[in-house]
């Protein structure tokens, strides 16, 4: 049994090793990631206190939508892409701007105020970056020579 991984099927007589990225276009990408994760926890800062009432019932509308978006992409960048690069990056985009908004402005305004929705705000950003980051990688396949010599890949 030999164990491969997730990756198109390459015929090893014509194989050619794709050539990696060029060293600007890997630094572009990590920028335009932290550039992006940045946006993201700017926009889930301002809109995380917005409510709606039904009746005498307040729903935290804004913090639901901003926690499950953030889910949303952190999953889809550990999905996407081999390793823990572009969660990191994203992450430290979006803690950033926690941490910016956290503390008070020389205006003396907070984004994040100290009261329940800012510290599930920000604790739940903490926890799922960490959840994504600590998840291992599950990429693997077993293959399994048949006797008529095809393969069987099994997770």
């Amino acid at each position: 049994m030999s164990t491969t991984y997730l990756y198109p099927p390459v015929d090893q007589h014509t194989a050619q090793t794709p050539s990696p990225l060029p060293l600007w276009a890997r630094v572009l990408y990590i920028v335009l990631t932290v550039i992006f994760g940045f946006f993201y926890g700017s926009l889930g800062s301002v809109q995380h206190q917005v409510n709606i009432t039904l009746g005498e019932i307040d729903l935290p509308l804004g913090l639901c939508v901003a926690l499950l978006g953030y889910i949303a992409i952190v999953s889809l960048f550990r999905l996407l892409y081999p390793g823990i690069g572009r969660v990191l990056q994203f992450c430290a985009g979006a803690l950033l701007a926690l941490a910016l908004y956290s503390t008070q402005s020389a205006g003396g305004t907070v984004l994040i105020p100290n009261n329940t929705y800012g510290w599930i705000w920000l604790v739940g950003t903490v926890l799922i970056s960490a959840i994504a980051l600590l998840w291992p990688r599950s990429h693997r396949v077993e293959s399994i020579p048949t006797a008529t010599g095809s393969v069987i890949e099994q997770r």
